[in-house]
């Protein structure tokens, strides 16, 4: 979030990314940055917390069963 706040683009060459954060703010927020730039780009509204809650599956960043707090 700082480094596109500072103006950064911070999105990959090639790749289309997704926004995601734990509640859903900071990711609605980076889109909101983005957009103004003129970068349409997806985010996963509700973020990690109700993805976890509709039973989806979360993996922690060993590739683990992960959990959401």
């Amino acid at each position: 979030m700082s480094v596109l706040a500072d103006g950064a683009a911070g999105l990959p060459d090639g790749r289309d990314p997704v926004l995601v954060c734990r509640s859903g703010n900071r990711s609605r927020q980076a889109a909101e940055l983005l957009a103004a730039r003129g970068v349409s780009v997806p985010d996963m509204v509700g973020g990690m917390r109700e993805w976890a809650a509709l039973g989806l599956p979360v993996e922690s960043a060993r590739g683990a069963a992960g959990t959401v707090r």
